[in-house]
């Protein structure tokens, strides 16, 4: 058989099958490998692979851009919902609006709103009114045009200024 396996001692049938795996993946004696097949991937075989994640990542990318500005959106929204509330409460309690968020108990906003948006109240005393404007700054403005500046008012009317602000409101 050629070459003497470093595993045959004593004729062993054993020792034997156990060259012949060796062989059989390519280690012989004096770790030279045997002439076989050639294992790995042709340059074709690489660049299609290369296509297809190419055209997975050309699909994907602008999805989830799209999927994390609506959920920046959402969180916004979510947020002038609850200042309403609060606005709401605080109506029955003192007989105006608050002025401000501070006065409904919010120092800080959201952490998941405050990246993404400038939270901002407005109310009047006569008639008792108020709005909630969500103005998106860094990178969500730059992504969100479609809806822009969100309001929301004591009514419950509810606004977008972007671009095609019907979808924009959940």
């Amino acid at each position: 058989m050629g070459q003497s396996c470093p595993t045959v001692r004593h004729g062993h049938a054993r020792a034997l099958a156990s060259c012949r795996l060796f062989r059989d993946i390519g280690i012989t004696s004096g770790n030279v490998r045997s002439h076989g097949p050639a294992h790995g991937f042709t340059l074709i075989e690489v660049m299609i692979t290369v296509a297809i994640i190419g055209i997975l990542a050309a699909i994907a990318i602008p999805s989830y851009t799209r999927y994390i500005t609506q959920g920046n959106r959402t969180a916004a929204e979510s947020f002038m919902f609850e200042v309403a509330s609060m606005q709401e409460r605080y109506l029955v309690d003192n007989r105006a609006y608050g002025a401000n968020l501070t006065a409904l108990g919010y120092t800080t906003l959201p952490a998941s709103v405050a990246p993404n948006y400038q939270i901002t109240l407005t109310a009047t005393a006569a008639p008792p009114a108020y709005l909630i404007t969500a103005t998106p700054v860094n990178g969500q403005a730059n992504q969100d045009t479609a809806c822009g500046v969100l309001t929301l008012n004591n009514t419950g009317d509810k606004t977008a200024a972007g671009t095609t602000p019907s979808n924009c409101w959940k």
